[in-house]
């Protein structure tokens, strides 16, 4: 079992603010990080007329209207911004079939993203050529997260929310929550059953899974930003050789 360094940090929300295109002058260096407000989603036929018919049919089979609303404005966001950096119409755009992590058709190039939603935001990821991660929670008041901390926290991350004030020990779990959903997302995998194994405490770790099988293709260093959108928390996994994100506050197609 080869292990992951993994280096995770608190950093300032200072979004840009951009329309879904983007910016004019952008290196291509870092991730982009495109983050929404959709708890007043409005219109959303601009959103629905960018989807695919199998996208649509999904849309219709949710039963409540919040969930249905939710994944429209969602997955319209997203080709709304994968058709700028691929230069294609939305509506044209590609996915891979098949389990694991979503990813565009080999047809679009080597283009990589990933897409996070809770109710109320929308967050997608996306790198030119490098593995991204990203997940966006809500921090709701009244959820039971005590009851997760022997599911997903290791014995220093559990030590760490002993002692802190209510408040602070619901932030700090929804800190730690994100970074390792946003870690499991960028290397492809989904929620492991040894989540204690995976410390995202801040700073450096060294980080061995052994209920995974090793990829040799894996990235083994990474690093973990975590950003406060109060009530909403925001982490982005990308490989430690990338500069900083850049975040951009955007609103919806059509909005």
């Amino acid at each position: 079992m080869t292990p992951f360094h993994v280096s995770c940090r608190n950093v300032p929300y200072a979004p840009q603010r951009a329309s879904a295109g983007v910016p004019a002058g952008r290196t291509g260096a870092g991730s982009d990080v495109w983050l929404c407000d959709v708890s007043q989603p409005g219109d959303l036929r601009a959103c629905t007329a960018l989807l695919s018919a199998a996208e649509r049919e999904k849309a219709s089979r949710f039963k409540f209207e919040k969930d249905r609303n939710l994944y429209v404005a969602a997955h319209g966001l997203l080709r709304a911004i994968l058709g700028e950096y691929l230069a294609v119409p939305p509506a044209e755009i590609l996915f891979a079939g098949g389990k694991g992590k979503p990813r565009l058709a080999d047809v679009h190039g080597p283009v990589q993203f990933n897409l996070s939603h809770t109710h109320g935001y929308v967050a997608v990821a996306v790198h030119p050529s490098q593995p991204v991660g990203v997940d966006v929670e809500k921090a709701e008041p009244a959820f039971k997260w005590e009851d997760l901390t022997d599911y997903c926290l290791g014995d220093s991350e559990r030590r760490t929310l002993t002692g802190l004030p209510p408040a602070a020990a619901r932030y700090t779990f929804f800190n730690y929550w994100t970074r390792k959903e946003a870690f499991l997302k960028a290397i492809g995998v989904g929620l492991i059953n040894r989540l204690p194994e995976l410390v995202v405490t801040e700073g450096d770790q060294v980080v061995g899974l052994s209920s995974l099988k090793d990829a040799p293709d894996w990235v083994r260093e990474w690093n973990i930003f975590t950003y406060d959108l109060a009530p909403f928390f925001c982490s982005l996994a990308q490989p430690a050789h990338l500069p900083e994100p850049t975040l951009y506050q955007v609103a919806l197609p059509g909005a």
